[in-house]
């Protein structure tokens, strides 16, 4: 029994590693479009800015939003309760996903 936790952790620490060390292609090619209604744009760890859709359960940020210059701030004052279009990397993970690009009437972040 002790040996089968062991070897079950091993196994679970080995996931956790790869998915901290997994590169998400951010590209154009890779990136699926979803337009949206925000209705929650908050900060995050890691310098991240989190985003929460209407009628979707998925979670959505900008990985170091905050680091690349966005204002938490400025994107509630312009985006809240908006429909938007955003762009996020295709990735086997899944949910928070990876926003490549956010625009409205003007782009507010891209990756490209």
């Amino acid at each position: 029994m002790k040996k089968i936790f062991i070897v079950l952790l091993v196994l679970a620490l080995l996931f956790i590693v790869t998915l901290y060390f997994v590169k998400i292609d951010t590209s154009q090619e890779n990136s699926i479009m979803i337009e949206a209604e925000i209705i929650e744009i908050f900060e995050g760890p890691s310098y991240d800015i989190l985003f929460r859709l209407r009628n979707n359960s998925n979670n959505y940020y900008i990985n170091r939003g905050i680091e690349s210059g966005l204002v938490v701030k400025d994107l509630n004052n312009d985006l809240l309760f908006t429909e938007v279009k955003i762009w996020y990397a295709d990735h086997w993970i899944g949910s928070p996903y990876h926003i490549t690009r956010l625009e409205s009437d003007t782009v507010y972040y891209s990756e490209w």
